[in-house]
């Protein structure tokens, strides 16, 4: 949560420009490229011979770009939302209520926990880490800006139990720890190849500043071009000085319009797309109350627009803001004495809409999700590789990405003399593999 240092990107009215005074204070490893295929233009053609046939198959321009793969944890469930934006935030860690709140949540299906690992001189890495295990959702570490030598001994202690970690926390907010862009620039630039050498399998994301400022987040991506982030991440409390009418019929829907413009700044930098985060949002960044919030209706049906803005604008992870382990504005916590409050009942209620069948439904044709036993498949994006062959045939797309990213080992099939073949894509190859007795002389 976060004020802006610069001008305001957006107008006092805009539900972008409101910003909270921080709670807390508490890298991105380039994606390997594709390189056998970055050095050809606008297709690969690549070859494969099986039985007696030799079929070739077509992939289209973007595999030329870096390879992108999936965030940690993240599954793709019914209409290829990413099952990482039901998150939360943990500020504080709270012994007190620890067990019966991490069994809310567990219940309740929540993720993705944010939490800062650097909190306490990082004091309480093993007891944070032990509660995200616990609910069973993926950790999202905060590391801080300011001491790299706590950033290392964090990430190596931290070891496979946390693979996605944020660099500090809201940078660009005058109110709490603020930092010029061109000062957290240069920490990120320092600080993050190390990270990455530590952990070559994690992800770094930022700048996590507090709203979608457009300005922080390019000078950010064009002065750590060679060190660019896995994510892009901000956040958003669209509803603070704004009452409950246009809350629920204008500014709840804001998450999707700003996501695109954060996506539009991110390709006019990098000539890419990233995947976003916003890694806090809820209805109201000030301590204060608002009287609607203790309202289990508007509550409920401001979490479900909320949700429904961020899929639409095909956010990659989300973290409501906070579950509840002693913050001071607990009128948005969704636990209190560690028992679930309407703000997360709503949230169940999304997951298990939105997760509903997405594993347990037969694998449709040509289509692809994250090698794991639980990914959904999503639709097919007109760009997917299609099949061509001298035989007669029926073409299908192969789809290899995830939200606009590139994912490795994707499958499809094709239809050849009339038999089902499978195409599997791994690296820079393409497997078929068809019925014996189809290939026989």
């Amino acid at each position: 949560m976060n004020m802006q240092t610069q001008t305001p990107l957006f107008p006092p009215s805009s539900p972008f420009s409101s910003r909270r005074k921080k709670k807390y204070v508490p890298p991105n490893r380039r994606a390997k490229r594709f390189s056998p295929l970055a050095m050809i233009g606008a297709a690969v053609t690549l070859l494969v011979v099986l039985g007696a046939g030799t079929y070739f198959v077509i992939l289209p321009r973007f595999l030329s770009h870096a390879a992108n793969t999936p965030l940690p944890g993240q599954r793709i469930w019914k209409g290829g939302v990413s099952s990482l934006v039901f998150g939360s935030n943990d500020p504080t860690f709270n012994s007190a209520t620890s067990q019966s709140l991490r069994l809310s949540l567990r219940q309740a299906g929540i993720t993705l926990v944010r939490t800062p690992l650097a909190n306490n001189g990082g004091s309480e890495v093993e007891q944070r880490l032990t509660q995200i295990q616990d609910i069973g959702a993926t950790c999202l570490g905060i590391l801080t800006m300011h001491d790299m030598a706590l950033d290392q001994q964090i990430v190596k202690q931290a070891g496979n139990r946390c693979q996605l970690y944020e660099f500090g926390n809201e940078p660009d907010n005058p109110g709490s720890n603020a930092m010029s862009v061109s000062a957290y620039a240069q920490q990120w630039n320092q600080t993050i190849p190390i990270l990455r050498q530590i952990a070559p399998q994690a992800k770094f994301v930022g700048p996590a500043v507090a709203s979608p400022n457009l300005g922080y987040i390019s000078a950010f991506l064009q002065a750590t071009q060679a060190n660019a982030p896995d994510a892009v991440t901000y956040h958003m409390y669209p509803c603070t000085d704004v009452g409950v009418q246009t809350c629920l019929t204008q500014s709840v829907n804001s998450y999707a319009s700003a996501a695109q413009q954060v996506r539009n700044t991110v390709t006019q930098v990098l000539g890419r797309t990233l995947p976003l985060g916003v890694t806090e949002w809820n209805d109201n960044w000030r301590d204060q109350a608002k009287p609607e919030e203790s309202d289990p209706t508007f509550i409920s049906q401001f979490t479900t627009r909320s949700l429904q803005s961020l899929m639409q604008g095909q956010v990659a992870f989300a973290n409501q803001y906070n579950f509840g382990t002693g913050t001071g504005d607990g009128h948005l916590f969704l636990t209190a004495n560690g028992q679930p409050k309407p703000q997360l009942q709503a949230m169940a209620n999304m997951i298990v809409q939105t997760k509903l069948g997405t594993s347990a439904n037969p694998v449709p044709t040509g289509t692809s999700g994250v090698a794991s036993p639980v990914a959904s498949r999503t639709p097919l994006p007109a760009s997917s590789p299609t099949v061509s062959s001298a035989k007669p045939q029926t073409a299908t797309k192969l789809n290899c990405t995830i939200n606009g990213q590139f994912i490795q080992n994707c499958t499809g099939s094709v239809i050849i003399n009339g038999q089902s073949c499978t195409l599997t894509l791994k690296g820079n190859t393409v497997a078929m593999t068809c019925p014996q007795k189809e290939h026989q002389e």
